[in-house]
């Protein structure tokens, strides 16, 4: 049996490889947050932060999954600001949500 070997200390402390798994991941990428039948009905939302940006994902009122992403931390909307998912009829974000069928505060 091969013995097991774990990674430097630096993979997990140095900003330049940080840099180098965003730019090499996070930015070429899909990144998988979650699934989409915990979306299940109009206003269902979650949140979550991939490398550098935060996404908000929704299903919107025709029933279509949406998302928005931004600098990580400000997407979320003032309802789900101590959440990272729930259900909402209406968002009030520093986002544009498009045409999401839901209404903005």
């Amino acid at each position: 049996m091969t013995p097991a070997h774990t990674l430097p200390g630096e993979y997990f402390t140095s900003p330049d490889i940080l840099a180098e798994e965003l730019r090499g991941i996070f930015r070429r990428n899909w990144v998988c947050v979650d699934r989409a039948d915990r979306l299940a009905q109009a206003g269902d939302y979650l949140l979550a932060d991939v490398g550098e940006q935060s996404v908000i994902v929704l299903r919107d009122g025709s029933g279509q999954l949406r998302h928005c992403t931004t600098s990580a931390g400000t997407v979320a909307p003032d309802c789900a600001r101590s959440r990272t998912a729930g259900y909402e009829r209406r968002f009030s974000a520093p986002i544009t949500l498009g045409r999401t069928g839901l209404t903005a505060a």
